[in-house]
């Protein structure tokens, strides 16, 4: 006959939702993964939180991770393969999800350094975090020189022969050289201040690189710190837990054991009350003897 039964379950229980995932994990676990509640003003709310529940136990329990988890999300599919936790797709108040996160379902006792994990995670180790300034390269700006006209002989010969010198022409000359070279310094000097131009916008581009840099490095420390107090104090309410439950085993078996004892202290007093007895009906049997 097929009977429905409340099943009394103990340990920290998930709020109540919709749209999450119930994955049995061989014959001892059941992995509850994501889902979505309603908060007290009405608005709906996804989860990424992961419940572990005992089949032998009964009892609901946060298992302990490394790594970043899973977004928030509802609506996915979750299965497992080989001791490895597969959520796949979903949606949350924001978006849909495509991608493929695994987990691997230890026990305690295999749980590597928390630390080490988390900064493997992040690739932070073996990263030198040392600053190396930037090589600006050694750029030499001269002007070329431009070899003096040479004048005929021919025109030299016709110079000399003149009574009159006139030196309208020579001068004509000069001017056109000292024109040409000042036209040839303001070229240079336009090309220099362009690439000191460039020279500013690239130190601008790298300053702007070093602040966005330096922004998100910041950040990632922030993060890391986040996740760092988040499974301290986890870890923290898990072993107090722990601990709290021993106790209560402790005293449990101690109270038992005071019982068994005193029931065993009162079976000797009554085996030696009939040892007694049947010592003194043997006694009177042999006087009537």
């Amino acid at each position: 006959q097929l009977e429905w039964q409340k099943c009394e379950l103990r340990g920290e229980s998930p709020a109540a939702c919709r749209g999450h995932t119930l994955t049995a994990h061989h014959d001892k676990d059941i992995y509850l993964f994501g889902g979505k509640s309603t908060n007290e003003d009405g608005t709906e709310t996804s989860s990424n939180q992961i419940h572990k529940l005992s089949i032998a136990k009964k009892k609901w329990k946060v298992p302990l991770y490394v790594g970043i988890p899973p977004t928030r999300r509802h609506g996915h599919a979750a299965f497992i393969l080989h001791s490895h936790l597969y959520v796949f797709g979903g949606r949350n108040e924001e978006q849909d999800f495509g991608d493929l996160k695994v987990m691997k379902l230890i026990n305690p006792s295999e749980r590597q350094p928390v630390m080490k994990e988390i900064l493997s995670e992040f690739g932070l180790q073996g990263i030198s975090h040392s600053f190396t300034p930037t090589k600006v390269p050694n750029v030499r700006y001269e002007l070329s020189e431009s070899a003096p006209p040479t004048q005929p002989r021919a025109a030299a010969a016709q110079l000399q022969a003149f009574t009159h010198r006139d030196f309208c022409v020579v001068q004509d000359q000069a001017m056109k050289m000292i024109q040409a070279a000042f036209s040839l310094l303001d070229q240079e000097f336009r090309r220099l201040d362009r690439e000191k131009s460039e020279l500013f916008k690239a130190s601008a581009v790298l300053q702007r690189d070093k602040e966005a840099h330096e922004a998100q490095r910041k950040q990632q420390q922030q993060e890391l710190k986040e996740m760092l107090e988040k499974h301290r104090s986890q870890n923290e309410a898990w072993l107090q837990a722990r601990a709290e439950e021993n106790d209560r085993e402790r005293r449990e078996l101690c109270r038992l054991r005071e019982e068994v004892s005193q029931e065993q202290e009162k079976l000797k007093e009554e085996q030696t009350i009939i040892q007694k007895r049947s010592e003194h009906l043997l006694s009177i049997m042999q006087q009537f003897k």
